[in-house]
């Protein structure tokens, strides 16, 4: 017992030391994406959604969009196209932090550690994108974004996410003035 516990430790650090390096925003999502290699066994698939509710919370109302969690929640939302990976990034800062503006540089880290694809210019992905004739995303400042009211109607009814409450701690993504 205390070689596997010596072990997760030295883990442990070796990964808090990595984690230090990313940009704050993403710092959450990449320990959880990490956690197997923690542990040195295989996350357990469904640690969230157990079945008994949406969110494994046998008082959460029926319904109601299950809480994300990072490897899941990219697993289930494999996109066919480079700026679909984008909208699926879009979604899962939105179910952590809401409707707080992101940046691009939130962005690339992320879509970087998940190796997903992204279109060279992913603000314009975000400028462009309309859905049923309506801007899903406004630009806030340099190289910031947040999604309007019909993208976070879209965000919810495509991704099945709600809106997060997380503060951002991070220049990635920051609070409005």
């Amino acid at each position: 017992m205390d070689e596997a516990y010596r072990e997760r430790v030295q883990r442990l650090k070796e990964v808090s030391e990595e984690i230090t390096k990313l940009n704050p925003a993403i710092r959450a999502a990449a320990f959880e994406l990490l956690a197997d290699y923690l542990t040195g066994a295989a996350a357990k698939a469904g640690a969230i959604d157990d079945g008994d509710s949406p969110n494994g919370d046998p008082k959460a109302q029926p319904g109601a969009p299950a809480k994300t969690n990072n490897s899941e929640f990219f697993a289930a939302h494999s996109a066919k196209k480079p700026s679909d990976n984008v909208y699926v990034i879009a979604a899962y800062l939105y179910s952590m932090y809401g409707s707080v503006p992101f940046g691009l540089d939130a962005i690339r880290e992320i879509a970087g550690a998940r190796g997903m694809t992204i279109p060279a210019s992913p603000d314009m992905t975000l400028r462009r994108a309309r859905r049923q004739g309506r801007q899903m995303f406004r630009k806030i400042g340099r190289n910031q974004y947040e999604p309007t009211v019909h993208g976070e109607l879209y965000l919810q009814k495509t991704y099945h996410v709600s809106k997060g409450t997380q503060k951002p701690d991070a220049a990635g993504t920051k609070q409005r003035r």
